[in-house]
């Protein structure tokens, strides 16, 4: 099937904003997600008209909230806070990974389903700029959840 998707970026954060969201939250954001942070304050991503789904990166100020929120009712014990939405579930960044090394190199990208547990939220093996990279190649896909077989195990498993 074939479906028309939109995408709606905001208007870039300003760097004020963003040291603010990192003195309120004691966090320091990683430099990719920084990056796309000035130069769009979120975004609708893929967003089917028809069916009213598709990827929503939060604005700084949403995503305090949401931390806000969280937070008061102790959702979890690290430092997980949300960026967006995306296949019925949030995306996450685990502030503890960013804290020895904020620049792009690290894996600090998790996936989270509500009403789970901190347990299950899912390390994505990622950062921001390679997960907005990979999201956008797979069309809105959960590819996370993609086997992970290459063809020399395929035939085995088949």
């Amino acid at each position: 099937m074939i479906y028309e998707v939109t995408c709606n970026f905001k208007e870039p954060a300003a760097e004020k904003a963003i040291k603010l969201f990192e003195n309120q939250t004691g966090f320091t954001l990683p430099q990719d997600y920084k990056e796309f942070l000035m130069l769009h304050n979120g975004a609708n991503l893929l967003y089917t008209p028809r069916y009213g789904d598709g990827i929503e990166l939060f604005s700084l100020e949403y995503t305090l909230e949401v931390y806000e929120s969280w937070k008061h009712y102790e959702m979890f014990e690290r430092n997980l806070f949300a960026i967006g939405t995306c296949r019925d579930g949030y995306l996450l960044i685990d502030a503890d990974l960013c804290k020895p090394n904020p620049n792009r190199e690290g894996n600090y990208m998790y996936w989270y389903t509500e009403g789970g547990s901190e347990e299950d939220a899912k390390l994505l093996y990622t950062n921001f700029e390679l997960w907005l990279d990979r999201i956008i190649a797979a069309q809105g896909d959960d590819y996370w959840n993609w086997s992970i077989f290459s063809a020399d195990n395929y035939y085995k498993y088949k």
